[in-house]
């Protein structure tokens, strides 16, 4: 018997919806409907119970049970009857709601009665909306008295329209499940410690725990991770895969080792989600119905379309789902995540797991029987920065303000008022451009410009103007973000421009492990996680399972050479370049190849180039800023197998080719990395440093060391990809000597050579012919 587990709200807004999709007003902000609010209101709450957990079971079939769960907000039964209260948060004018507003609404809430009343005496229940104003802080409730047959009959027809539903839900997992349990490892054999990170990525997923792995490349991370969540989903463990990547690269490799697993037998639904302008198939993005007709009707089209798509539904990319869209007229991206839904795999980006603003809300608003694998990890932490923070620009705002006058005169004078409460705000700064806190005149004043846009502004046209659009969704995003301000994160104006008010994230190890809160399991990893307590850490894997895997590549294939003679202290950097530029011209002199010099900055960048100018006769590549994927396509292009002369490629530390790069054999013989890679000094990193030093951990080390040696680390990783390459890397600077970089470098980085002086460059280099030889 299979039970399909689905949520009194996720089937009512599945079954019922129609119409269009409008990305411009409400459909897109939801500004954290429920928590905050839910709690004010349930505290005034006088005889009812508190988020009532309510569930039902349905026998759909003889194989299939449907069971069906929920929250009610509030529950009182008494004397006097049994009542059913949902709370609301709404922008609309109170006055104008009354108890045919909502059919969504009202739908959720008399699923919740009938469930109940089923339970309690089959007795007749006053189901009752309260309605939050979030313009000016009032509530209205609506009772309506329903009968326990027009419950319990509403009841029954929203599960027989779902039966299909479940049916279909049930046969794709049993499907996938079966198939999963029976599939063998596509490659024979385990690379060596590959088997390690599968068994340890399985046990994980089997005890529902948190695990952060650290495996140099070769080992085969992606089907290291992939294969054993699919055995664990095969066995009942979870009921999806979620796995996410950075980068759109990543993500064709996870859907290139779903194929092979695909081609061992595996049967089950997998998605390839792409971010929702790049899924577009419109002339132009424009995600509202009078400009797109996949937008225009996609709710009234969708089921059908959807149900006929799952009949044959097995690994689909992106382009797939984008042909079958345009076929039936339907928004790609809506189709897309109406997908996720019956999918056992998901491969998408981080946002949709941990961002709060782009995360697939369907999924992760409560907890779920899903493992989660996320790739290449030590770019989450500053993603995760990013995706915690937000600004407001006062010049932006300005601009906006002008450019509505004509537009909407009540709109112009409430983002006056914020234009006011801004300047008010500004006058809390300390002598570094800090603030303790956002005022509440700001608060209120945003919200009422909100409320305005979304109430008033419906009838003029403001929303539908793009650059109001975006600067309505900035301001909105400042309020949400600004809902989770605590000490692990600052209030300070840009250092750059005066006007421009921020909120940063210095830590989002907590709002990590929150989100990590509602899967089964969350299993981080990448070749670059050192060192492994500062990932810990950071990435909110404090109490997680930790795992660093042995290399499976021979070392006597690299020489790993450390030259401090060379100071790379910005100070130092006049004095030192010429003498560093010839360390790097003799290096690569000793073989012909190719070689990338990675440079801290594009200003060294620029003046290294001007020494090779003037002084190199080989081929020279340089990375500009902006490439597009084409150009970094082209660049990598010229580094041919055996060159008939040595190719330079000079490149930024921690830009688009220090990670996702993969250069066989002699396409890349060495690599040399200028500096430890030391984020600028800025002012919000100092902030970073104060922050952690408060904490009892070491503030320079997690504000700047520590970060600097992973693009280190990273810029070394394009070295030695396969079994059978060879190369040098070499590490330029005097820190790199230090026992407190040294002692960092991964397990797999030794043994290397240390040079001081100008006799051990000169031995070093030498083995070079040694090493190839």
């Amino acid at each position: 018997m299979k039970t399909i587990k689905e949520s009194v709200r996720g089937i009512i807004e599945f079954i019922y919806r129609e119409g269009d999709i409008d990305s411009s007003l409400k459909s897109a902000v939801t500004m954290q409907e429920g928590t905050q609010i839910h709690q004010m209101i349930q505290s005034e709450y006088e005889g009812f119970e508190k988020e009532v957990h309510l569930k039902k079971e349905f026998a759909i079939d003889d194989a299939t049970v449907l069971l069906m769960s929920g929250r009610a907000d509030g529950i009182k039964d008494d004397e006097h009857g049994i009542v059913i209260d949902e709370i609301k948060s709404t922008y609309q004018d109170l006055d104008d709601l009354d108890e045919n507003y909502s059919f969504l609404h009202w739908a959720q809430a008399k699923i919740y009665g009938a469930i109940y009343s089923e339970a309690h005496g089959k007795r007749d229940v006053t189901v009752q909306l309260t309605y939050y104003s979030l313009k000016n802080e009032a509530a209205k409730v609506i009772p309506v008295v329903f009968t326990y047959k027009e419950l319990t009959d509403f009841l029954y027809e929203t599960v027989e329209q779902y039966k299909r539903w479940a049916t279909l839900t049930a046969f794709l997992q049993s499907r996938a499940e079966v198939t999963a349990k029976e599939i063998k490892f596509p490659f024979g054999s385990f690379r060596p410690g590959q088997d390690v990170m599968a068994k340890a990525v399985y046990a994980t997923i089997r005890d529902s725990e948190n695990l952060i792995i650290e495996a140099p490349t070769g080992i085969g991370k992606t089907m290291s991770t992939l294969f054993p969540a699919t055995k664990a989903l095969g066995e009942g463990l979870v009921d999806k895969v979620f796995y996410l990547t950075s980068k759109t690269v990543h993500r064709k490799v996870a859907l290139d080792s779903y194929q092979k697993l695909v081609d061992e037998g595996l049967n089950m639904v997998v998605i390839g989600l792409q971010a929702k302008e790049k899924m577009c198939i419109n002339d132009v993005y424009k995600c509202q119905p009078h400009q797109c007709p996949y937008a225009n009707g996609h709710f009234d089209r969708v089921n059908d379309a959807l149900h006929l798509f799952l009949q044959d539904a097995g690994l689909e990319t992106p382009e797939s789902i984008q042909t079958f869209c345009e076929q039936h007229v339907l928004c790609p991206f809506e189709f897309a995540l109406d997908l996720t839904n019956f999918a056992q795999g998901i491969v998408c980006d981080y946002n949709y797991f941990f961002d709060p603003f782009i995360q697939i809300k369907r999924h992760f608003t409560q907890k779920n029987a899903y493992a989660v694998l996320v790739d290449e990890a030590h770019n989450l932490h500053e993603r995760a920065r990013d995706m915690y923070s937000a600004f407001l620009d006062k010049n932006r705002l300005l601009e906006i303000r002008a450019h509505v006058k004509e537009m909407d005169k009540g709109y112009h004078k409430l983002l006056g008022s914020v234009n006011t409460a801004f300047n008010e705000q500004l006058k809390t700064q300390d002598e570094q451009g800090l603030m303790e806190d956002i005022k509440l005149r700001l608060v209120n004043s945003i919200n009422k410009a909100l409320a305005y846009f979304l109430d008033e502004g419906r009838f003029s046209d403001i929303t539908k103007d793009d650059e109001v659009l975006d600067h309505f969704f900035e301001m909105h995003r400042f309020l949400r973000i600004y809902e989770y301000f605590d000490d692990q994160f600052v209030i300070m104006l840009d250092e750059n421009e005066e006007k421009k008010l921020h909120i940063r994230c210095l830590d989002p190890s907590k709002a990590l492990n929150e989100t990590y809160g509602m899967v089964n399991n969350v299993v981080c990893f990448s070749a670059t996680l050192s060192p492994l307590k500062f990932y810990q850490q950071v990435l909110g894997h404090s109490g997680s399972k930790r795992l660093q895997v042995g290399s499976p590549f021979d070392v006597k294939n690299r020489l790993l050479v450390i030259n401090q003679v060379h100071s790379t202290y910005s100070k130092d950097r006049e004095v030192t370049l010429r003498p560093i530029f010839e360390d790097v011209k003799r290096t690569i002199a000793e073989r012909r190849g190719n070689y990338f010099v990675f440079c801290p900055s594009y200003a060294y960048l620029k003046t290294i180039k001007e020494l090779f100018d003037e002084d190199y006769e080989g081929h020279v590549s340089v990375q500009s800023s902006g490439m597009t994927e084409k150009d970094r396509a082209e660049f990598l292009e010229d580094f041919v197998p055996n060159p008939t002369k040595t190719h330079v490629g000079l490149v930024v530390m921690g830009g688009v080719f220090s990670e996702g790069i993969d250069l066989h054999g002699d396409r890349l013989t060495g690599v040399i990395i200028i500096g430890v890679g030391l984020p600028t000094l800025s002012k919000e990193r100092q902030i970073m440093k104060s922050y952690y030093d408060a904490h009892g951990l070491n503030g320079f080390d997690y504000a700047f060391t520590y970060p600097g040696l992973n693009k280190v680390f990273q810029a070394g990783g394009r070295l030695i990809r396969t079994e059978q390459d060879k190369g040098i890397l070499m590490l330029i600077g005097k820190r790199f000597g230090q026992s407190r970089y040294l002692s960092e470098l991964p397990g797999h980085w030794r043994p290397y050579e240390i040079v001081a002086n100008e006799h051990q460059f000169k031995e070093n280099i030498k083995k070079i012919h040694d090493l190839f030889d």
